[in-house]
């Protein structure tokens, strides 16, 4: 099993470590879910589950959190760069090894 990625993020008022978001935020990105989708929190929740132990009475503040790590996975380009990954869009946007264009 490949190792997942790992984030910290505040939940709430405390912070919480996440296993497999990249994972996740790739999925959704390929899927073509946007940014206020409806439920889309409630769906990362029941997806981060996965790897991740999520207690009921803190599901509306991992949605949340979720909702607002998750808020890069669409991006809009000025410089017209078209990402074809998740991970692309962490980088800004542009594939790996292009150089932006000033």
């Amino acid at each position: 099993m490949a190792k997942l990625s790992y984030r910290q993020s505040l939940v709430g008022r405390a912070p919480a470590g996440m296993h497999g978001l990249d994972e996740l935020f790739e999925e959704l990105y390929e899927q073509g879910h946007l940014p206020g989708e409806a439920d889309l929190g409630l769906e990362l929740v029941e997806r981060a589950q996965a790897h991740n132990y999520i207690p009921k009475v803190a599901v509306d503040d991992f949605a949340q959190a979720l909702l607002r790590l998750g808020v890069n996975v669409v991006t809009v380009s000025l410089d017209g760069a078209n990402p074809d990954t998740y991970a692309d869009v962490r980088r800004g946007g542009r594939p790996a090894g292009r150089v932006a264009q000033h």
